[in-house]
């Protein structure tokens, strides 16, 4: 049987409530966290988790507007950052998405599960105790990296220990054959820990539940910064300079020609020393890199900035011994809300080119300049990042 055939073609949730809130995402290729949710923690080598439910009616929304699946929309994101041999389990809890994963990479599974889905929920219960305590390991590591209140390794792997003599002792062969244990009765008989994690296992909950969620920070946005050799005013010379500048913002980003932007910012320091900061907007996304190299709606849109900052300049009532038009001595041009776009969604959902921009958008604060808190935008493909 081809296993990855099999588990990818899914049937659809049944209901909203249904929702998969979080993924865990492993790959041997190198990619984004964020691909799926500006919520994303580093669990392990190649090992995200992704938290889903922060954009839940994102989703949802783009779902109905495309009349598709939630696997339609995840598939082509995951297998254009990831290659084709990523693993990712999505669910209501993270926990049971890294128990699920943990054992379709020992079976050397490929692809996408969700847990909500008939087949994968009947797999699950019939996960063994190997594949329990397995990731406890790497859950431990966590707890101790952010100094949980109250967890000792020590104590913990001598409750992993009582407990494992226990299930021998016993012979049950999976922890959903005993799943009529509540939580409160494992904390008494084996610690908080494992008792948390048994609520963890068995949970409808998408609440974390002292689970040691650590947020990854996302990557600063391109910025460039220029210091004038000699005081510039003419839009001819601005011009080269912002076309240079342009061209070292592309350099700057590893996303060649998928990076679309919304809006760019153009900080200005006068001959007064003055500070003036405008924005560059681009009611459509816009890729730098394939408006190389001339930069023309880039320019254009700095150009018409540039006209309305000189008109407002000369209309000054005072510093009328400083010139008309206020030389620039120092520049520094930023993005400040970018998206990832690709075409990389199936031609069914009759998504064109010109027609994706409005996909895929969620708000993630970044820090642009040092004194600087933008709300920018966090966007995925067709489109976003």
């Amino acid at each position: 049987m081809n296993v990855t055939t099999k588990v990818i073609d899914l049937a659809e949730l049944g209901r909203d409530d249904e929702f998969p809130f979080y993924a865990a995402i492993y790959s041997p290729v190198p990619g984004s966290p964020f691909v799926l949710s500006p919520t994303a923690m580093r669990w392990g080598d190649s090992l995200y988790l992704s938290r889903l439910g922060d954009c839940k009616q994102f989703w949802l929304g783009h779902k109905k507007k495309l009349c598709c699946k939630l696997t339609d929309l995840f598939e082509p994101l995951l297998k254009h950052h990831y290659g084709e041999e990523y693993v990712a389990v999505f669910g209501r809890h993270p926990w049971q998405c890294l128990l699920y994963l943990h054992y379709q990479l020992r079976h050397e599974g490929r692809g996408l599960y969700l847990l909500e889905s008939r087949l994968n929920r009947n797999i699950y219960k019939t996960l063994d105790w190997d594949c329990w305590f397995a990731p406890q390991q790497a859950l431990a590591d966590h707890l101790i990296s952010i100094n949980a209140s109250g967890f000792r390794a020590e104590s913990f792997g001598s409750y992993q220990a009582r407990m494992q003599r226990f299930i021998d002792r016993i012979g049950i062969a999976t922890p959903h054959d005993m799943i009529a244990a509540d939580a409160n009765s494992i904390k008494r008989r084996f610690g908080k820990w494992l008792g948390l994690i048994w609520q963890w296992s068995f949970s409808d909950s998408s609440e974390l539940e002292w689970f040691p969620w650590i947020k990854l920070e996302h990557e600063k946005l391109p910025l460039v910064k220029r210091d004038l050799d000699y005081p510039v005013n003419q839009w001819s010379y601005i011009e080269v300079l912002l076309r240079e500048d342009f061209s070292r913002l592309c350099e700057q980003s590893v996303r060649d020609d998928c990076e679309h932007i919304n809006r760019m910012l153009w900080k200005i320091t006068l001959f007064n020393y003055q500070q003036v900061t405008v924005e560059l907007s681009f009611r459509h996304p816009y890729s730098l890199h394939r408006d190389m190299p001339g930069f023309d709606t880039a320019l254009y849109q700095a150009r018409y900035i540039y006209d309305d900052l000189l008109r407002n300049l000369q209309a000054r009532d005072g510093d009328l011994d400083l010139p008309e038009n206020m030389p620039f001595i120092t520049t520094a041009m930023g993005i400040i809300r970018a998206r990832i776009r690709s075409n990389r969604l199936p031609a069914s959902h009759g998504i064109a080119e010109q027609a994706a921009p409005g996909i895929r958008m969620l708000p993630v604060r970044c820090q642009l300049f040092s004194r600087t808190v933008l709300q920018s935008y966090c966007c995925w493909y067709s489109p976003h990042r």
